[in-house]
């Protein structure tokens, strides 16, 4: 009863915390007008589940028990980008090791669909390679401003960002869902995203994590003071 309680006080904070947060579809993206969201639960799922598809704004907080919902009831995820994002004609680097090989293949060829301009770094085949010589590959195209982003993956995407923050000016950001997704970019302002392609996500759902990632903006203001001083600890130490 004591679990089931905190559940019910979590799920009600969530709701407070994303009233407003359903919004009209503009025309302009489809043919037809629907709902756009940047926060679903399960109780969303229920109330469009007729639709068949919900409509996420880029950075939408789904819960867990949401995305079960989702699947239980065939409901399509579907992150929709109205306009107001960046444009997506920016470089972007990528790289893996030989674990994440199939995974970064997907994730070239997708963001090269969407008009990114992808440096494939490596590595380019299933032979055994050491992560931190592709994650440094990728930080180093990000450090250089030859990319404005980078993305790595490896077993689970904790070497790769290891590594990778040990070159000067990189934010690398280990990330499994999307909260985390849209806080090191809103909050953060990661430029390098780490992924594991161990941790229990399927491909679709890693995808949808990148391109979400690529598209959110940093907030700046009180962010923005705090992200300085991460910057300082590249010249103080």
């Amino acid at each position: 009863m004591r679990v089931e309680r905190i559940r019910e006080m979590v799920r009600q904070a969530l709701l407070e915390k994303s009233s407003g947060r359903a919004k009209p579809l503009p025309t302009a993206v489809g043919k037809t007008q629907g709902t756009l969201h940047d926060f679903v639960n399960e109780r969303t799922v229920v109330e469009f589940r007729s639709e068949g598809v919900l409509c996420l704004s880029p950075g939408a907080i789904v819960t867990p028990l949401a995305r079960d919902m989702a699947t239980k009831y065939k409901v399509r995820l579907q992150i929709v980008d109205t306009g107001t994002s960046s444009a997506t004609s920016f470089r972007v680097a990528v790289g893996s090791d030989h674990a994440g090989f199939e995974l970064k293949e997907a994730i070239c060829k997708d963001l090269t669909h969407r008009g990114y301009k992808v440096e494939d770094v490596g590595t380019h085949g299933k032979e055994s390679v050491d992560y931190p010589d592709f994650a440094v590959a990728v930080a180093k195209m990000v450090r250089s401003g030859h990319c404005r982003r980078g993305v790595f993956i490896d077993g689970a995407g904790i070497g790769g960002a290891m590594a990778a923050n040990k070159i000067s000016g990189v934010r690398a950001a280990h990330c499994r869902d999307h909260f985390e997704v849209k806080n090191s970019r809103t909050h953060n302002d990661a430029n390098v995203l780490t992924l594991g392609h161990q941790g229990g996500n399927d491909f679709d759902s890693i995808l949808e994590l990148v391109r979400t990632w690529l598209v959110l903006p940093f907030e700046g203001g009180r962010h923005a003071r705090r992200v300085a001083k991460i910057e300082e600890l590249d010249r103080g130490w």
